[in-house]
C-alpha cells in the first residue's frame, strides 16, 4: 500500500507492504523478491528527494539597471501564487524565502517586468531594462490620464519631490514659484494661511478678496473628486503630484467650475509587496523676510513738522493750529531720545514641524495604505498657531480580472488660533515711534499714542501681557472620502463609478476683553464674546465610460463619456454678546453677560447636473487632436437660463516624431499645440434670482413706540440671470534639449470674459435698492 500525506506546500510519502501480501507474492513470484525490495527502496528515495525539493530556501540577489548598471531601490518582488513579497534595499539587494521550484516576479516603475523560475537557484543577479512605453510621463487631464506627449492643452505636472523642497502647511504654499502662469500671494501673516492663487490672472470684478477667491480661484480636484473648503485640510505629505490645467481647451472638461483653472491632486496609494513602514518629518524655524521700512523717532518728528508747515488745507482760518503738530507727549519723547520700532517688540521667531508615519503594501489583488500625520506651525506673532492631526486610509482590491474597487478616506482635525488676526502688521507700522512702550515702573504703556488722534489705540504688547483676555480660535473636523468601482466590459471598454462624500464642521470661539489691542474700550461692560458653528457637506456621483483602442498600430483613439451629479449644503449660525463680567469667563456662559445676545445665520443648498464627452486622437504620436463638449445645469440660475454648453478643441504636432528631425540629436522634444475653448462660472449665489428681504420696523398700532416688525424688499428678483463665460485661445510651444536635460514651454493666451454679475443700484422710487444683472466684461492676454 502507498499512503500520501500533504501539509500546506510540503508533502511526504510512506510506503509499506503487508507481510502476508509479501509472503503470498513471494510464493507466486519467487523470482521477483529482490526486484520488489529494490523498487521499494527506490520509491522511498524518490519520496525523500521530492520532500527535499519542496522545502523553502532563502533566495538572495541584486537588481541593477541595464542602462547605467546602477542598483535599483524599491523593486517589487513577489512569489507567484502567494502574497509573499519583498522589495530591494538602497543597494538593490533583496532576500526572500521561496520553494526551490518557485517563481519570482520582479516589477519596477519604468522597467520591463520579469518572471524568473528558480529551479534550485538561491542567488540571483538580475538586470532590468527600461520600458520606453512606461517611461513616457503620464499626466492627469481630468476624468482620466494621458501620456504627456499626447496632451494638446496647457498642462503642467509637478511631482511631490519638488513640492517637498518647501516645508509648508499646505500645497498652495509649496506651489509658489513652481510654474509659469500661476501666481500665489500670501495675503495674511496668520499661521496656516493658504494664500491667494490665480491661474492666468483674474477674470471677474469684485469688491473683496473673499468674493474674488470664490470666482477667480482654481477648482481643486482630489483623486477625481472636487474638493471644497480649506486647503489646509490636505496633508502635503500624502500627495504624489499636482497637475495644473491652465487653458480653456484643458479646463472646459470641468465646465462651470473650471473658469479659474484646475489643480488636480493625486494622493499616495498602496503598492504590491510586503509592508513598508515610512517616516517623514521635518522641523524648522521661521522669521519674517523683512520689516516694513518705517521712520524712526527723529524722522517722524520732522515729517510731522513739515506736514504742519506746508499743509494749507485749513489756512488761514486755523489760526496757527494744525492736527499735524507734535503733541506734548511726542515732544517729551523726542527730547528723551525715544524711537520705538513696534515690529521689533512683537515679531518673534516662529517654527513649523511635521511628522508622518505610514505603512503600505499588498498582494497582487489587494493594496493598502495607512498614514497618520501631525503638523504644528507657531506664528511670528505671539499666540498665533495652527495645528493639524490627520489620518488617511486607502484600499484597492481586485475582485476579479474585470472588476476592481477602491476607497480613499482622509480625516483631519485642525485647530487655529489667530489672536489679533491678520491686521497686526498694519497696526504696528501705524503706531507712532515717539512713544515709550513701557512706563517708568516697567508696566506696559497701554495708550502709547495718547494726546494724538490715535489716543484710544492700545499697545500691541497686550497681545502678550493680556493673553488671557483674548480668544480667537477655530476647531474644524473634516472627513473627505472617495470610492470607486471599475468594470472592464470588453477589451478596450470599461465603466467606472466614482463617489465623493465630504463633510466638515467648524466651531469658532472668540473673546476680547477691555484695554487690549483688539478692544480699546476701558470698561468690562464693553467686553465682547462670540461663538459660531457651521457645517457643510457635499456629494458627487460620477458615471464614466472609457473606450481606448489602437488601430493599425498608428491610430490611437480614446473616448470618455460622463454623467455627473453634485449637491452642496452649507449652514452657519453665530451669536455675539457684550458685557462679560470677567475675562476668565470668556465665551463660556452667555447667560452671565449684561447685554442681550445677537444672532446671525445662513443656509444654502445648490445642485449641479452635468454631461460631458471627450475624444482624444493621435496618429503615429505625431498629429494630435482633442475634442471636448460639456453641458452644465445649475440650480442657482433663472429658469430658462440654467444650462450652458462648454465646447473645446485642442490640436498638436509633435515635430520630433517626424523623419527629418531624427538626426537632430540636440532636440529631444519639440511640440507645437493650440487650443480654443469656453469655460464658465455660475457667479450667482444660492437664491440670488429670488431677490432679497431685510427686517425693519414701521409705526402702526398701539405697541411700544408705535413700532411693528416688518420685512422690506432690498433687491428685486431677476428672471434672466445666466452664466459668466470665458472664451480663451492658447498657442504653445514645448521643447526639450539634450535628452530633456533642459525643458521648457512658451505660451500665448488671449481670454475674454463676459456676463459678469453686478449689483445694479435702483432709484428709491422703485421700492428696492438694487437688482442683479449680467453686465461686466474683462479681457486678458499674455506671454508665459
Amino acid at each position: 500500500m502507498i499512503s500520501i500525506f500533504a501539509f500546506a506546500d510540503e508533502y511526504f510519502v510512506i510506503y509499506y507492504l503487508n507481510k502476508q501480501t509479501m509472503r503470498n507474492k513471494q510464493n507466486t513470484f519467487p523470482g521477483l523478491t529482490c526486484l520488489r525490495r529494490f523498487s521499494v527502496l527506490m520509491l522511498i528515495f524518490v519520496s525523500f528527494v521530492s520532500f527535499a525539493q519542496a522545502q523553502d530556501v532563502t533566495v538572495q540577489g541584486t537588481v541593477i539597471s541595464k542602462d547605467g548598471n546602477e542598483p535599483l531601490t524599491g523593486v517589487s518582488i513577489l512569489l507567484v501564487g502567494t502574497s509573499r513579497g519583498t522589495i530591494t534595499d538602497i543597494d538593490g539587494k533583496f532576500s526572500i524565502s521561496a520553494p526551490t521550484n518557485g517563481t519570482l516576479k520582479f516589477s519596477y516603475t519604468g522597467y520591463n517586468e520579469q518572471t524568473i523560475v528558480l529551479n534550485g537557484q538561491t542567488n540571483l543577479n538580475l538586470v532590468m531594462e527600461v520600458n520606453t512605453a512606461v517611461l513616457s510621463e503620464v499626466v492627469v487631464v481630468g476624468y482620466g490620464t494621458q501620456e504627456a506627449k499626447d496632451v494638446t492643452g496647457a498642462v503642467t505636472k509637478i511631482k511631490s519631490e519638488v513640492l517637498k523642497e518647501v516645508p509648508a502647511p499646505n500645497i498652495i504654499a509649496q506651489l509658489k514659484g513652481r510654474t509659469a502662469g500661476v501666481s500665489i500671494v500670501n495675503n495674511s501673516s496668520t499661521p496656516g494661511a493658504a494664500g491667494q492663487i490665480r491661474i492666468r490672472g483674474n477674470r471677474t470684478l469684485t469688491t473683496n478678496s473673499g468674493s474674488s477667491d470664490a470666482l477667480d480661484g482654481p477648482l481643486i480636484v482630489v483623486d477625481g473628486i472636487p474638493y471644497g473648503g480649506s486647503i489646509n485640510d490636505l496633508n502635503p505629505e500624502d500627495i504624489t503630484s499636482l497637475d495644473i490645467l491652465k487653458d480653456a481647451s484643458a479646463t472646459a472638461i470641468y465646465g462651470s467650475r473650471g473658469a479659474g483653472g484646475v489643480i488636480l491632486v493625486t494622493t499616495r496609494r498602496g503598492k504590491t509587496g510586503k509592508a513598508v513602514i515610512t517616516y517623514d518629518g521635518f522641523h524648522g524655524l521661521t522669521n519674517i523676510m523683512s520689516k516694513y521700512n518705517v521712520m524712526n523717532g527723529a524722522e517722524y518728528a520732522q515729517f510731522k513738522t513739515d506736514a504742519a508747515a506746508y499743509n494749507r488745507s485749513s489756512w488761514p482760518s486755523s489760526n496757527g493750529t494744525s492736527s499735524y503738530l507734535l503733541t506734548q507727549q511726542e515732544k517729551d519723547a523726542l527730547a528723551a531720545g525715544v524711537s520705538t520700532d513696534w515690529q521689533d517688540l512683537i515679531y518673534r521667531t516662529g517654527s513649523n514641524s511635521s511628522h508622518l508615519l505610514s505603512v503600505s503594501g499588498g498582494s497582487e489583488s489587494t493594496q493598502y495604505g495607512l498614514s497618520g500625520g501631525y503638523f504644528l506651525e507657531e506664528g511670528v506673532i505671539p499666540n498665533q498657531n495652527f495645528e493639524r492631526f490627520s489620518l488617511r486610509t486607502t484600499i484597492d482590491h481586485r475582485i476579479s480580472k474585470s472588476l476592481k474597487i477602491g476607497l480613499n478616506t482622509m480625516n483631519t482635525l485642525t485647530y487655529s488660533n489667530t489672536v489679533g488676526g491678520g491686521g497686526v502688521p498694519s497696526g504696528l507700522v501705524r503706531l507712532t515711534p515717539l512713544a515709550s512702550p513701557y512706563n517708568a515702573d516697567g508696566t506696559v504703556n497701554l495708550n502709547p499714542a495718547i494726546g494724538s488722534i490715535d489716543a484710544a489705540a492700545v499697545s500691541p504688547l497686550t497681545l502678550i501681557t493680556k493673553a488671557n483676555s483674548l480668544l480667537a480660535n477655530n476647531r474644524r473636523i473634516r472627513t473627505f472620502n472617495s470610492l470607486y468601482a471599475e468594470l472592464k466590459i470588453v477589451e478596450g471598454l470599461r465603466y467606472r463609478f466614482n463617489a465623493g462624500l465630504d463633510f466638515r464642521q467648524d466651531n469658532g470661539n472668540g473673546y476680547s476683553g477691555p484695554l487690549t489691542y483688539v478692544n480699546t474700550s476701558v470698561v468690562q461692560s464693553s467686553s465682547n464674546a462670540e461663538v459660531n458653528n457651521s457645517e457643510a457637506w457635499s456629494y458627487n456621483f460620477q458615471h464614466l465610460l472609457y473606450y481606448d483602442k489602437v488601430f493599425a498600430k498608428k491610430h490611437k483613439l480614446g473616448i470618455t463619456g460622463l454623467f455627473e451629479v453634485t449637491k452642496d449644503h452649507n449652514q452657519r449660525s453665530q451669536f455675539n454678546v457684550t458685557g462679560i463680567p470677567a475675562d476668565y469667563i470668556a465665551n463660556a456662559n452667555f447667560a452671565l453677560a449684561a447685554g442681550q445676545p445677537t444672532a446671525t445665520g445662513s443656509f444654502s443648498e445648490t445642485g449641479l447636473l452635468s454631461f460631458m464627452g471627450r475624444v482624444n486622437y493621435s496618429f503615429a504620436s505625431k498629429y494630435l487632436a482633442t475634442l471636448t463638449f460639456r453641458r452644465d445645469g445649475s440650480s442657482t440660475l433663472s429658469p430658462g437660463f440654467q444650462y450652458f454648453n462648454y465646447p473645446a478643441v485642442g490640436l498638436g504636432w509633435t515635430v520630433t516624431e517626424e523623419g527629418f528631425m531624427k538626426n537632430i540629436k540636440a532636440i529631444s522634444n519639440l511640440k507645437i499645440r493650440g487650443g480654443w475653448g469656453i469655460s464658465g462660472n455660475r457667479n450667482v449665489g444660492a437664491y440670488a434670482t429670488l431677490g432679497g428681504l431685510s427686517a425693519g420696523y414701521y409705526n402702526f398700532g398701539q405697541s411700544t413706540a408705535g413700532q411693528q416688525l416688518a420685512y422690506l424688499v432690498t433687491s428685486l428678483p431677476s428672471s434672466t440671470l445666466s452664466w459668466q463665460s470665458t472664451d480663451q485661445i492658447d498657442l504653445g510651444l514645448e521643447f526639450g534639449l539634450f535628452n530633456d536635460r533642459i525643458t521648457g514651454s512658451v505660451d500665448y493666451y488671449h481670454q475674454k470674459t463676459k456676463d459678469i454679475l453686478f449689483s445694479v443700484p435702483l432709484p428709491a422710487s422703485n421700492g428696492a435698492s438694487s437688482t442683479l444683472q449680467n453686465l461686466g466684461r474683462t479681457e486678458g492676454k499674455a506671454w508665459k
